[in-house]
């Protein structure tokens, strides 16, 4: 389709110039779109090796990482990115779902509390954060959470729907 002739395109640049790292970028970002992470990780990885300042060629790596089941190299890559921009919230935010796959749940719920701080009005941080304290047995600080992000963004359905969840869990447990 129409994905599939942008990385062809993208390719024939590279076969031109291969040592252009936003060509790299390019193409690594195409191969997100085709979920052809590995493919993904190989060329940000090409990016990284001729540009190793390019942040953004990190978090598509960590990403793509993460896509690939490879959670422990993604929180890896996300600290690399959080040591050159402290305060990227996307990264913190990427993290703590990593280590939530993780079952690092303690961790988890410390890295997107970071990401809550350096994002408040993001409704989508609060959720994870949310799900994070949930699965760590926090009921009435998922409530918080999930509650924040219905006032961030009101007309989420999903918003609604994980709060109904959380009270069900909640309800269920006093009841019993």
């Amino acid at each position: 389709g129409i994905r599939d002739i942008g990385v062809t395109g993208v390719r024939r640049v590279l076969f031109r110039s291969p040592q252009n790292a936003d060509f790299q970028y390019g193409l690594a970002y195409s191969l997100v779109k085709l979920e052809d992470y590995k493919g993904a990780a190989d060329a940000y990885r090409k990016a990284i090796s001729l540009k190793p300042d390019h942040l953004n060629a990190y978090l598509g790596l960590a990403v793509s990482l993460f896509r690939q089941g490879d959670y422990s190299s993604a929180v890896k890559t996300y600290e690399m990115v959080i040591a050159s921009d402290p305060n990227n919230w996307q990264a913190y935010a990427s993290m703590g779902m990593s280590l939530l796959r993780q079952e690092n749940l303690p961790k988890a719920v410390e890295t997107l509390r970071q990401a809550a701080v350096l994002a408040p009005n993001e409704a989508g941080v609060q959720i994870k954060l949310g799900v994070a304290l949930l699965r760590s047995g926090d009921q009435a600080g998922a409530v918080a959470a999930f509650e924040q992000a219905a006032a961030l963004s009101p007309r989420d359905g999903e918003i609604q729907f994980q709060i109904g969840e959380v009270l069900k869990v909640q309800n269920n447990l006093d009841g019993a």
